[in-house]
């Protein structure tokens, strides 16, 4: 469990590096219509609305490194369809794709967090580790933001490409995590 706590931080880093947070609707724009644009941004809410109880029933049944994994490989997906896209169809495959990725992770990395420092009796330190954590997610946003700003200058597509080579390093963090000991929901 130690080796979850190390790379915890790493997790929320490679998690929030989104490349494209500032340029992907000029991006949208630029390749669709306006009201195709916004119609994608309604995409991915939809798509991480309808999979969030989903993906944490997931979570509690298959385990919260696979169910992390799955959010890497879905990240990777989804931006390698949004760097090659060029129809509404595909646009609308990479927001799915990066809806359910944030479903799979939302409160998966949490209870993986609690559950490693658990598994040591060391309960009472989640705050501080969910601190570090936050600095290190809050880092990338603001990095990636400047990033990709300056990749879109070039090409509209260019911050997703960096997000897949961001979404290669996250499945690298995820596939090193071990299984966390949780208590599966009753009925079992």
């Amino acid at each position: 469990m130690i080796r979850n706590l190390t790379l915890y931080p790493w997790l929320k880093l490679t998690q929030n590096l989104a490349f494209w947070q500032a340029t992907w609707f000029l991006y949208f724009q630029q390749e669709l219509s306006a009201a195709q644009a916004i119609l994608l941004y309604v995409v991915y809410d939809i798509a991480t609305t309808v999979l969030e109880v989903p993906s944490g029933y997931m979570s509690d049944r298959l385990g919260r490194r696979l169910t992390l994994i799955f959010a890497a490989v879905a990240t990777l997906a989804g931006t390698l369809l949004l760097t090659v896209g060029s129809t509404f169809a595909v646009f609308a495959g990479g927001q799915i794709l990066l809806g359910a990725a944030s479903a799979f992770a939302s409160g998966t990395d949490t209870s993986l967090l609690f559950e490693s420092l658990s598994a040591q009796s060391r309960a009472d330190e989640v705050e501080a580790h969910e601190l570090r954590a936050w600095r290190f997610g809050f880092s990338a946003l603001a990095l990636s933001a400047v990033i990709g700003g300056a990749l879109a200058l070039s090409s509209g597509a260019l911050p997703f490409a960096a997000g897949a080579v961001a979404a290669i390093a996250l499945l690298l963090i995820t596939l090193r995590l071990e299984e966390p000991p949780h208590k599966r929901p009753s009925g079992d």
